[in-house]
């Protein structure tokens, strides 16, 4: 199976079954969290401008890193 196919079912899946969506809905919530706390060290030390919300930016980041993927998969036949 491309990795495409893969990835069409599993967001079919997640639109028809309300566990799977919840279970990854619980998994992007899960790496936002670990996004989440870099971040925040960052921005304690000082690293990342002040005004930046690290949760948001996580949410950000994480959201573009997917669609990334999937972009680059549609272009490509190689696995990841």
């Amino acid at each position: 199976m491309s990795q495409i196919t893969w990835t069409a079912r599993l967001g079919q899946l997640a639109e028809s079954d309300p566990e799977a969506r919840d279970l990854l809905a619980a998994e992007f919530e899960r790496w936002s969290t670990v996004i989440s706390e870099g971040l925040r060290s960052l921005h304690t030390d000082g690293k990342i401008m002040p005004g930046i919300d690290p949760d948001a930016l996580a949410t950000t980041m994480l959201a573009t890193l997917q669609r990334g993927l999937l972009l680059a998969l549609q272009r490509s036949t190689r696995p990841f």
